[in-house]
């Protein structure tokens, strides 16, 4: 009796569920009606095209965002969504690649931590021999009987083969024995990227480039640093070496960006800076880390600083004018200047040139020609800053005019120190120093226009033409009627010779290979295709590009 009521209930409960249903299904059917009467008047106006978009838009960018998130943070939705999104036929390919990569960058921990042990035990080594005495040696007092005597007695320690590879290198100027020692000492501590830099540096002067890039990419491997991509983009574009080249670039121009951001010293020498698409803000506060690292306002410099003294000017003496460059030689500044001292106002003027670079000597016939026609010509080839700063400050120079900035064997630290009232900045680069010490930049309307103003630290004092000067009638004589022929011996590439003399055209370019790259090499290679009868003639160092069989 109880089984049977309990049967009719539960059917009972069953009918009741049902009619349940069926109500809730008609008022579903009555609602969607509605609402697609609705959604007819409401496509009928323009509101809806614009709906749609967002919609879609709002669709298609939270899907990817969230795909890509999910990917790259290596998220739990991201194996979801890459095995939903990629074809099956690719997730093989993509697996193996991935294991791939993997596998290296264990094989180069592994490298790493047996490259750390052998360099521990061997300096617990050396400790334990009491080999210290090699921390004492540096290049200023070394010498060859010195050298010999160390080395005789640590045949074994890695700083000393470093020590006198700089020696003969800097100072005896023999690449090919400090590249041997520097490579004995990356022997012997693998993992001291400085050896392969030095590698690098010397097989740079042998004219051993490839070999040159593959020490700096081995440095980099080893030691992943900005400082490192610096290096392997500065040689890169020495050489006009393109591999990598796209990835190389666009690594250095994010660190760049990043340290500017984050208004951190940026280490990129501000020469190399003008080779990448950086605003004027941008390279104006690289160029401010690079050359305030010797600030006088510095308190080592300071107190030094404070001991120069600076002229008083009657309005009667003359205006001593000093003009400070590494380039008194056979060099595209010191061709340009070679003639300037000559064509001063001696009468108000006294002009002073110091040079600054040991190749800068005679018979040099820059060099000779600006001793004939300064009023004087110092050498100054002494490396601490302060007292290069005194020497410069005992003649008392009213105006001291900075030729070379940023450019090799400059002397910044010096200018640094303030060793004259009035600094200058002139010729060697257009770029501000974004330093205090440098009152004036002597440039034109078309290098720095007015609206560039904000962008430089300095006061930008414009040249009625041009900022540059030229010595093209003294150095190269006037124009000539005569006809020269080439002369193939100068060129690597055979000179063409299949169009007559008429039509035929050669666009020149000899400047440094530095300012070189892909994209500029295509655009002129679109000329040359868009112009007929025409050769572009490149000064290209090939022994750069070539090493010795």
């Amino acid at each position: 009796m109880i089984a049977s009521k309990s049967k009719q209930r539960s059917r009972g409960w069953k009918e009741g569920c049902c009619c349940r249903c069926i109500i809730q299904l008609g008022w579903m059917i009555y609602w969607m009606i509605e609402w697609l009467a609705e959604g007819i008047l409401f496509i009928a106006s323009s509101k809806f095209r614009i709906m749609v978009a967002i919609v879609i838009s709002y669709a298609f960018l939270s899907t990817t965002a969230l795909f890509i998130a999910g990917f790259f943070e290596n998220s739990a939705v991201a194996p979801s969504l890459w095995n939903k999104w990629i074809p099956d036929e690719l997730s093989p390919t993509w697996e193996r690649i991935r294991l791939d990569l993997l596998d290296k960058e264990m094989k180069r921990k592994e490298m790493l931590k047996l490259l750390e042990l052998e360099r521990d035990s061997k300096r617990e080594e050396m400790k334990l021999k009491g080999r210290d005495e090699w921390e004492e040696i540096s290049t200023k007092s070394i010498t060859d009987s010195v050298l010999i005597e160390k080395m005789g007695k640590h045949s074994d320690i890695d700083r000393l083969f470093q020590v006198k590879g700089d020696y003969l290198g800097d100072i005896k100027n023999d690449w090919s024995q400090a590249y041997n020692l520097y490579k004995k000492a990356n022997e012997l501590n693998p993992l001291e990227v400085n050896y392969l830099a030095n590698m690098a540096w010397a097989l740079l002067k042998l004219n051993r480039g490839k070999e040159a890039m593959k020490c700096l990419w081995k440095s980099y491997e080893i030691r992943p640093t900005y400082g490192s991509l610096v290096s392997l983009i500065d040689v890169a574009w020495k050489l006009n070496d393109w591999e990598k080249y796209d990835w190389l670039h666009g690594k250095v121009l994010e660190g760049a960006r990043e340290g500017v951001q984050r208004r951190e010293k940026v280490w990129l020498n501000p020469y190399l800076a003008l080779h990448l698409p950086l605003t004027l803000e941008e390279l104006k506060w690289i160029s401010r880390g690079y050359s305030m690292s010797h600030d006088a306002t510095d308190i080592r410099y300071m107190s030094k600083a404070m001991m120069l003294t600076y002229p008083k000017w009657d309005g009667k003496r003359k205006i001593r004018v000093g003009y400070v460059s590494p380039d008194i030689r056979n060099h595209a500044v010191g061709i340009q200047i070679r003639s300037m001292f000559e064509y001063h106002d001696h009468d108000s003027f006294e002009i002073f040139v110091y040079s600054v670079n040991e190749e800068a000597k005679m018979p040099d016939h820059v060099y000779a020609k600006v001793n004939q026609t300064a009023d004087r010509l110092t050498d100054i080839h002494i490396k601490e800053w302060s007292e290069a700063a005194k020497r410069i400050n005992d003649d008392q120079c009213d105006i001291l005019i900075d030729l070379a900035l940023f450019t090799a064997y400059s002397r910044m630290d010096v200018f640094a120190a303030k060793p004259a009232p009035i600094q200058v900045a002139w010729l060697g680069l257009a770029v501000t120093t974004g330093a205090p010490h440098y009152d004036y930049i002597i440039a034109d309307q078309t290098v720095i226009p007015e609206e560039s103003f904000p962008h430089y630290s300095e006061k930008v004092v414009w040249m009625p033409h041009s900022y540059h000067i030229f010595d093209h009638k003294q150095f190269y004589g006037l124009p000539s009627s005569k006809k020269y022929s080439f002369s193939q011996y100068l060129f690597s590439t055979k000179i063409p010779t299949d169009q007559p003399p008429p039509t035929q055209f050669f666009f020149c370019n000899h400047q440094n290979n530095y300012r070189l790259d892909p994209q500029i090499i295509y655009h002129w290679t679109n000329i040359l295709k868009r112009t007929n009868g025409t050769t572009l003639i490149i000064k290209h160092q090939t022994g750069l590009l070539m090493s010795p069989k």
